[in-house]
């Protein structure tokens, strides 16, 4: 652990003026709460944080928190003594100055900044004896879909990041103590959340991977609440969210000050591409220390899932890491049964055994091999808990041009800003796998985007003209099916036409939307998640800033594109890497002449970090001062711990006595954790996915007939029935599967019908001039 170690945490919150924290008494965070609206796919959001000062002294409390990584923070406000005081978006160096200076006279202020887009600092200054404080914060926010589902996340804690040598020097707060924030078991807090939803055409279903909920039902919408009073706050809370419509192309659009208008328009192609290309595809499996656990328990069930995607005529490779990097063949070997079979093999041997997360070398090996004339992606498999983000999107993005990166992020607390950026800056796309979900259909959207071709020449146009404020600047990837969300600065409120266009195999393709801006409502949502969205590509390089001017006029540059983001910042009032938020309480009479005691707010382990549920509390000291180092001590690999945790932390695990009745009469309804094999009608799915061999087709084995319900002998019999065609037993054994899936699993036919395809296309060649079309085997075996 070493005293490198200690002192990077120790000195983790040193002050412009040098101070250092002083040992905490009780911690002064009381708890949060958390009341979402959601409307359709969007979510304002209002966090209230309850600080007391129960020491005799003044404290400045520091208090670092996750956000969503697509949140655009628009509000601070601070309540104490029955005021209520509204905060300013200020540029950081203006808003800490002042925030200093209220201190030093002695009044009580909050400081809100910006670490990453989804990690904050606030400090709440000269905190009274006695004295409550409510830190408010608002945001409003897109949401993802996942499938059919809107996704809703709230993480609640910033997990141990590994921090690389060159983020643990510099002069004041280095990267590595800007995302370290100190760690502890457990702590008083909890976590309290409301959500309101109304979505047009109503709500088909509410449910969550990660914490037992109520929902009630309300006109097209719900009212959704934790079935426990608090949780404890040591995991990502997601809601799935399905519409009772099916989704369309729409535009919201607002009017602005300035006389134009503000859309957000959202198209969903629909991409006709043709028969899939063979392809390059290195696999990158995390194996740092902090995936142990649940964590490489489903990376290696979605790495065989992985390989099992894949076509006989793509080259393959697996590339593992942690403080080093191992590659499985070197260079990517051609798909065959016999690679399958000794990469599944490989991929079971593996385990969280390589410590700290160096994810740069082997990225960087991943996307600078030598070209063999294909296609290549990248699947990198993490959590992406590293201090170093901005180098590995970097990295991706110089890459963009001959390989997509396509992330799958595992955990309770995987960094979202690192896994939806690398993808983002690769053109590629983004999945999450908590413990516990169901993997198939995420690496299933994934090999369906993986195989996708790329529309070129993409560009946004407004009446035939191409948008230049528009953001995301650079057109990113589209994929078949799935919405594509673009927000637009329109210069008049005349109507017209947004196309978005491009070419695809060589044709020309484009969709429509009509948007009349006169129709425009005036409000506060859509503003600043345009101008969220172009900060975005001004802190990310990818604006149009970004686009002109060499080396020489690099400074220059910087320069433009700090000042825009502080403009648009400013104009919306929001936090930013070069803005934050202050409030002053300013008080009258006796005023505090002597600064108050610093005191960090730990945050709760991320659930099953490590693997570790629950250890001694001089090993948990221990550990949360090496945080910083994240290579797992040698010494705590060994360790025991008990896995029955404690109620508080790990209520929200609870599984319920008995699944709630099915009448939908019913108007609390309750959502229950999915687990792997959650039902019987997706168990045999599940084993038919891993028995697929390479080339699509199943063997007639024993656990195939006992996946499909059917006795071996007469799988056996049917085989013989055909006669003398070749590769009768696995001809049946495939129809078998297929029927199975067809029958019993039709519900989840999204999820597996790529695996289906491949089947289809070796049983006919398998059976080609027999006179037999598989519909007819398929029914034999029915």
């Amino acid at each position: 652990m070493g005293a490198e170690a200690a002192e990077v945490m120790a000195g983790a919150y040193v002050s412009a003026k040098g101070r250092r924290p002083e040992a905490a008494g009780a911690i002064p965070l009381l708890g949060v709460k958390v009341l979402a609206e959601i409307t359709g796919p969007f979510t304002r959001v209002v966090m209230r944080q309850r600080f007391r000062n129960d020491a005799a002294q003044p404290i400045e409390a520091v208090y670092v928190f996750p956000a969503p990584e697509k949140a655009a923070v628009t509000g601070l406000v601070i309540e104490t003594g029955g005021r209520r005081i509204v905060g300013k978006v200020k540029e950081t160096e203006q808003a800490f100055n002042e925030y200093d200076e209220a201190l030093a006279a002695g009044h009580g202020a909050a400081l809100l900044d910006q670490h990453r887009p989804n990690v904050f600092q606030a400090n709440v200054g000269n905190l009274l004896p006695g004295q409550e404080m409510v830190v408010e914060l608002a945001w409003v926010m897109e949401l993802g879909w996942e499938g059919e589902a809107l996704r809703f996340a709230l993480p609640t804690t910033v997990a141990p990041r590994y921090a690389p040598a060159e983020d643990r020097v510099g002069v004041g707060q280095t990267e590595a103590e800007k995302v370290n924030p100190p760690t502890a078991f457990e702590v008083p807090f909890g976590l309290e959340f409301r959500a309101e939803v109304e979505i047009p055409g109503g709500v088909a279903g509410i449910e969550s991977p990660s914490h037992p909920l109520r929902w009630k039902p309300r006109g097209e919408g719900a009212t959704v609440e934790l079935s426990h009073e608090t949780a404890a706050m040591n995991e990502d809370l997601v809601l799935l969210i399905t519409p009772a419509q099916p989704r369309e192309p729409h535009a919201v659009v607002e009017r602005q000050d300035d006389g134009g208008a503000v859309a957000a328009v959202s198209f969903l192609p629909k991409l006709d591409a043709g028969p899939r290309e063979p392809r390059e595809v290195v696999f990158v499996i995390d194996r740092s220390g902090s995936m142990a656990g649940s964590s490489i328990e489903e990376a290696r069930r979605a790495l065989q899932l992985c390989l099992r995607s894949l076509h006989e005529g793509d080259r393959f490779d697996i590339v593992s890491f942690g403080s080093h990097f191992e590659a499985m063949f070197g260079k990517c070997r051609r798909y065959s049964q016999a690679s399958l079979e000794e990469a599944a093999a490989y991929v079971r041997s593996i385990d969280a055994d390589m410590g700290g997360t160096e994810v740069m070398g082997p990225l960087k090996n991943a996307l600078e091999r030598a070209d063999q004339g294909m296609p290549r992606s990248v699947v990198l498999l993490t959590d992406g808990e590293v201090s170093n983000d901005r180098a590995v999107v970097d990295l991706a993005r110089r890459h963009a041009g001959s390989a997509r990166v396509f992330t799958i992020g595992i955990g309770h607390g995987p960094s979202e800003h690192f896994i939806n950026g690398v993808a983002r800056a690769s053109g590629g796309a983004a999945e999450f796998i908590k413990p516990g979900e169901r993997i198939e259909p995420k690496v299933l959207r994934q090999f369906a985007r993986l195989g996708a071709p790329a529309v070129e020449d993409l560009r946004v146009e407004w009446n035939g003209k191409v948008v230049e404020e528009r953001a995301p600047y650079q057109q990113a990837q589209l994929f078949d099916g799935e919405p594509y969300l673009v927000y637009l600065r329109l210069p008049s409120l005349e109507a017209g036409t947004v196309r978005l266009a491009g070419r695809l195999g060589g044709e020309d393709v484009s969709w429509e939307l009509a948007v009349d801006p006169a129709q425009a409502a005036d409000g506060a949502l859509v503003g600043p998640l345009a101008a969220r969205a172009e900060i975005r590509d001004l802190e990310e390089g990818t604006s149009r800033l970004h686009e002109a001017g060499g080396s020489r006029q690099r400074g220059r540059r910087e320069a433009r594109i700090t000042k825009a983001i502080v403009e648009l910042a400013v104009r919306y009032q929001l936090a930013s890497s070069q803005t934050s938020f202050v409030a002053v309480e300013e008080r009258e009479g006796d005023v505090v002449q002597q600064r108050g005691q610093l005191v960090l707010v730990p945050q709760a382990l991320t659930r099953d970090w490590g693997g570790i549920a629950r250890l001694s509390m001089p090993v948990a000291s221990c550990l949360s001062m090496s945080m910083a180092d994240m290579a797992m001590p040698a010494a705590l690999e060994r360790v025991e711990y008990d896995v029955d945790a404690s109620p508080n932390t790990y209520q929200q695990s609870m599984e319920p006595a008995a699944a709630p009745p099915e009448s939908s009469s019913r108007a609390d309804r309750i959502s229950y954790r999915r687990r792997f094999h959650h039902s019987p009608r997706d168990a045999g799915a599940d084993v038919l996915t891993l028995l697929q061999r390479a080339d699509g087709s199943w063997g007639l084995e024993e656990d195939l007939a006992r996946a499909v319900g059917v006795k071996l002998g007469a799988l056996r019999k049917l085989a013989k029935d055909l006669g003398e065609i070749p590769e009768a037993d696995r001809i049946i054994a495939t129809a078998a599967a297929l029927a199975y899936l067809d029958e019993k699993a039709r519900d989840s036919r999204h999820e597996w019908h790529l695996l289906a395809h491949k089947a289809l296309m070796w049983l006919d060649a398998a059976i080609a001039g027999s006179g037999r079309p598989p519909e007819d085997i398929i029914d034999l075996v029915r």
